[in-house]
């Protein structure tokens, strides 16, 4: 594992948690918002070589459920989209075995933590 691509992909979280903790304060005196997080579905279980970017995901994830539960009575929804692998240059180079259709380039699983 390379602790700087560790490091790099948990700054991730922390730019959603800073986010967070910027809009949330305006929402509750709105009395309502609208979160939406963006994550992935590798997230959900760790794979072979990813260790690092699951981790990162899962704790977008995990933020969006704690927001989720804590915000909820306040008005304020938080959510979290799931994208399954993107068609991308980087992707195709790095994961040739992948075949790339329409459909897994717009299917989105979405998470609601209620």
């Amino acid at each position: 594992m390379n602790l700087t691509l560790y490091r790099e992909l948990l700054q991730g979280i922390e730019s959603v948690f800073l986010t967070s903790r910027a809009v949330v304060p305006v929402m509750l005196e709105q009395g309502r918002g609208k979160i939406v997080n963006i994550s992935s579905r590798a997230g959900l279980a760790g794979r072979p070589t990813m260790a690092p970017y699951s981790v990162a995901k899962s704790a977008v994830i995990r933020l969006t459920e704690s927001l989720a539960a804590e915000l909820k009575d306040q008005g304020i929804n938080v959510n979290c989209l799931l994208p399954d692998t993107i068609d991308t240059p980087q992707n195709r180079q790095s994961m040739p075995d992948i075949v790339f259709s329409f459909q897994s380039n717009t299917h989105c699983t979405l998470k609601t933590a209620h």
